[in-house]
């Protein structure tokens, strides 16, 4: 409509309210893209609600249909800003979908802000860590026991005399 060829004046009125609706939604999620097979990762969630006092708001994260972790919140005040921390397993290697939802409470326009999905890279790829010195050492022990503590990595030690013999292609 071209208001300029219109011989009228044109008044616009706002209509609605200014009241936030009743409301829970998945505002965030941090996590890494990627993480390596039997390792676990941690996923930070962070729920919003308004208009929730002295509901139970129920956490869910699955991995593809199944549920791995949930956990209940419960809101003392009006409005509800809470981060929660799940740790998951990486039990299988390929690029994974994961779900995390928010029970549905009555009264909220919309249920599609209380779900959000999220994809992970597991990876099975381990690195080799090739630790050569000249002589024995403790140190040596303990830097290597350091390294295997992470899954993703192979940890060899020589001394410089078997140096020679090492593949170090692998």
């Amino acid at each position: 409509y071209d208001l300029n060829k219109l011989n009228a004046p044109v008044y616009s009125i706002a209509m609605g309210s200014i009241e936030e609706p009743r409301a829970l939604s998945v505002s965030n999620l941090n996590y890494n893209e990627f993480a390596f097979l039997g390792n676990n990762f941690t996923v930070e969630v962070l729920v919003q609600g308004f208009k929730v006092k002295g509901e139970q708001v129920k956490v869910s994260i699955y991995d593809e249909k199944t549920l791995l972790k949930e956990e209940v919140l419960s809101s003392d005040s009006e409005d509800l800003y809470k981060e929660i921390s799940f740790t998951i397993p990486a039990t299988k290697v390929g690029l994974r979908e994961y779900k995390v939802q928010l029970n549905k409470l009555g009264g909220e326009l919309t249920y599609k802000n209380n779900n959000q999905s999220f994809f992970v890279e597991i990876v099975e790829q381990r690195k080799s860590v090739l630790i050569a010195a000249s002589v024995p050492h403790p140190d040596l022990s303990a830097l290597r026991n350091t390294i295997q503590k992470f899954n993703q990595y192979d940890v060899d030690v020589v001394l410089a005399d078997e140096l020679t013999s090492v593949n170090l292609v692998k």
